[in-house]
């Protein structure tokens, strides 16, 4: 495993496992004796088993203060009012400090957390529980023991939540799990859930299944590393620097708006199909890429390619040249679109990489997205893919890792201070000051990498 690579903090919430539904002595509500052994025992191994795997136990027991607060709830009241209901006696269920509350022993450790507050399950946000998962660094909810409850609790999307500062277990409640609340956090995350597993099969086997988390933001993947403390980086043969030679080979779809306006629309307005604006691009799948194949074979280079997948499909030959001459063929998704734009983003990651893998015979290990656009969850489907390597993050002069649900990647620097592009498309720079500013940056990355 790589250091500093976040693995999933689970932790289980066992709801209504109190003596008020499964003591048969005390029950208020209580369920049929055989039933509830049934469900006692199965608890009491399940939740055994998670804390010998180290994964924390929070007990849910809503409680109310007294009957009047239960009598507010028309849903309770009119139970109460009906003699023929069978839960007409909720006016004395689950009052706060009665023996009902506690949970039932033969499922409680002393390590467990009890969360007894009311109204968390239909408003999970800044709840109790959910402060209080947030709080023990909880990101992956592993199980539920009410089907009544769950889509309740799950349902409002998910939530990524983590200690930074990398200790393991877990504070204590009450006081100070008030003081972990991250608010920030808590905000940006309101609207993901958490994942649940079904109540049958086995411990093993259930907690074996892939856990779904919300997203991390960018901050969240890799800790901020200041280039001048880390030691130097040591490359072979003693080098101060490494080249990445990257070339771009892309399909500009007509049917959409060109985003590189090299000639303005004569209106002010762009048209469609933007014919002059397509073409030029076309000139370089026609043109410029076969100077491009000379001059790499001319310097004995053989550099990345990052090409839309179409580019196999519309310009076979472009690719095959590529192929032929050695390029690492690097995917750079189907077609010039960026990523946002995609409805199902892990299908056309997945279409991407499987054109690039049946065209060359091995499946691609990088990606560049068009534009180097990501969502948030770009990176844990790259990560599914199988895609080891990225150049869309372009923070750091030294290759980095990020974290994922799905394994680590690893960024490589990515310039775009020397992309022809914002260059010259976007700033308007001159033919000459390119080379200048190349120029400028190989001497002031060679004269840091003596010390780096």
């Amino acid at each position: 495993m790589i250091r500093g690579i976040a693995q999933p903090h689970p932790a289980v919430i066992a709801i209504d496992l109190h003596r008020g539904h499964l003591d048969p002595e005390i029950a208020t509500m209580p369920l049929e004796a055989g039933m509830a052994a049934r469900v006692v025992a199965a608890n009491a191994k399940f939740l055994r088993w998670c804390r010998a795997a180290s994964i924390p136990v929070f007990h849910c027991v809503a409680t109310y203060r007294d009957a009047d607060e239960i009598r507010a709830n028309p849903g309770w009241r009119a139970r109460a009012e009906d003699p023929n209901d069978l839960r007409n006696n909720v006016l004395v269920h689950n009052l706060k400090g009665s023996p009902g509350c506690t949970i039932m022993p033969e499922v409680f450790d002393p390590s467990d957390f009890v969360i007894d507050a009311k109204k968390r399950y239909d408003c999970f946000f800044a709840t109790d529980l959910d402060l209080g998962l947030r709080a023990h660094g909880v990101d992956t909810v592993a199980r539920d023991v009410s089907r009544r409850l769950l889509p309740r609790l799950c349902g409002r999307g998910g939530f990524r939540l983590r200690r930074h500062d990398g200790r393991r277990g877990f504070p204590s409640m009450g006081a100070a799990h008030h003081r972990h609340r991250i608010r920030a956090s808590a905000e940006r995350r309101r609207d993901h859930g958490a994942r649940a597993f079904a109540e049958n099969p086995e411990p093993e086997t259930r907690l074996k299944e892939p856990a779904m988390t919300s997203h991390m933001i960018p901050r969240e993947r890799c800790d901020y590393s200041a280039i001048v403390d880390r030691p130097p980086l040591k490359l072979p043969g003693g080098a101060r620097l490494a080249f990445w030679t990257i070339v771009n080979y892309e399909v500009w779809d007509i049917s959409r708006p060109m985003a590189r306006q090299v000639l303005p629309a004569p209106t002010g307005v762009p048209l469609l199909p933007d014919v002059p604006n397509w073409s030029w691009h076309e000139y370089g799948m026609r043109v410029g890429a076969w100077r491009f194949f000379e001059l790499y074979s001319r310097l004995g280079i053989r550099p990345t390619l990052a090409t839309n997948a179409r580019v196999c499909e519309d310009y076979p030959r472009v690719a095959e040249q590529a192929k032929r001459d050695g390029w690492e063929f690097m995917s750079h998704a189907y077609d010039q679109l960026p990523i946002h734009k995609h409805d199902d983003q892990a299908a056309m990651i997945k279409r991407s990489m499987d054109i690039l893998e049946r065209f060359t015979g091995k499946r691609p290990v990088g990606w560049l997205g068009p534009g180097l656009t990501e969502t948030y969850e770009t990176p844990e489907l790259l990560a599914a893919a199988g895609v080891k390597y990225i150049g869309d993050w372009v923070f750091d002069d030294e290759p980095t890792v990020i974290r994922t649900a799905n394994g680590p990647l690893v960024t490589l620097p990515y310039t775009v201070e020397l992309n022809d592009i914002p260059m010259m498309i976007v700033q308007h720079h001159e033919s000459e000051y390119l080379m200048r500013r190349a120029i400028d940056q190989f001497d002031r990355l060679y004269a840091e990498g003596r010390h780096r």
